[in-house]
């Protein structure tokens, strides 16, 4: 999931975003970008798709003959004993649910609704810290439990794009950067000045 297929993403779409507080399948949110030509020829740019990561959705789907909130309670949760971590469902009651905020004219509001239908594969998920420290050293380091992980910075520059990011794990603390290619590779992760 590099985000260099071309794919035209569903959120640019004329008209998605008066839907968002509409529940939506995946292949009705998928549907409509087949009407529009490839953005660029696969690889030789960078985008940010969420439709790549519903198509991820639904192919796993397919294949394991699962929901996708079966798989990853099944495949991921479960097994690495992260109890409160599931694929977002408002009619579900979840204590301590927390909602997002977001600022706008300078003021901190409560974020708009977004049905959790049209984030799907994308970013439905919802976890707790709790969750996710029991996740991070199985994907992030093997430096020890992961404390926190904060995305600092986020550059783009001609051919590729450079991340800043801070993780905190029990005993230490990194400050990295690393450049992600046009080709979806990463060409350099280097410690960071403060």
């Amino acid at each position: 999931m590099t985000h260099t297929s071309g794919i035209r993403d569903y959120t640019d779409v004329p008209g998605w975003f008066q839907t968002i507080r509409m529940d939506r399948s995946p292949e009705d949110l998928i549907e409509p970008t087949k009407t529009f030509p490839l953005q660029f020829r696969p690889g030789d740019a960078f985008r940010y798709c969420n439709a790549g990561y519903y198509l991820l959705g639904m192919i796993l789907e397919k294949v394991s003959g699962r929901t996708y909130a079966d798989f990853l309670q099944e495949r991921i949760f479960k097994p690495l004993g992260m109890s409160a971590t599931r694929v977002d469902d408002k009619k579900v009651i979840v204590p301590h649910r927390a909602s997002g905020y977001h600022w706008e004219g300078g003021a901190l509001q409560n974020g708009p609704y977004i049905s959790p239908t049209q984030k799907w594969a994308a970013g439905a998920v919802i976890s707790t810290v709790a969750d996710m420290q029991r996740a991070g050293p199985h994907f992030l380091s093997p430096l020890g439990p992961l404390k926190s992980f904060v995305l600092l910075e986020v550059r783009d520059e001609k051919a590729s794009r450079i991340y800043r990011y801070r993780a905190i794990f029990k005993d230490s603390s990194l400050l990295r950067t690393f450049t992600l290619t046009k080709e979806g590779k990463i060409s350099s992760l280097q410690p960071t000045e403060e």
